[in-house]
């Protein structure tokens, strides 16, 4: 695999991984959620295997991550986060935000 490629696995595995771990989810969980096996959880956390399109899409709506972010780290053009004010914060920071925001909506 190219350096490039693995470079992309490890780094969208390392999103996973850590939006996995904010809402408390087990691998397990998260592979139920999305239907996929914990292995395939694991091994795209780990960066070792790419994901499939379409578990892709599943995982992105367990984890409730935009789509977008989950591949590249960015926040797609049209999420409010991608708003000049928000490019100073760093995606543990847009994270948070996106929490706040998630918490009052659902209050409203």
């Amino acid at each position: 695999m190219k350096r490039d490629s693995q470079d992309f696995l490890v780094e969208m595995g390392r999103r996973i991984l850590a939006k996995r771990n904010e809402l408390g989810l087990s691998q397990e969980t998260l592979a139920e959620l999305a239907g996929i096996s914990p292995k395939t959880v694991s091994s795209a956390e780990l960066g070792q295997k790419a994901l499939r399109p379409e578990n892709i899409i599943a995982v992105s709506r367990a984890l409730d991550m935009d789509i977008e972010y989950l591949l590249t780290g960015h926040y797609s053009k049209n999420s409010i986060f991608a708003d000049s004010k928000f490019e100073k914060l760093d995606a543990e920071k847009l994270d948070a935000l996106k929490a706040i925001i998630d918490a009052f909506l659902s209050v409203c």
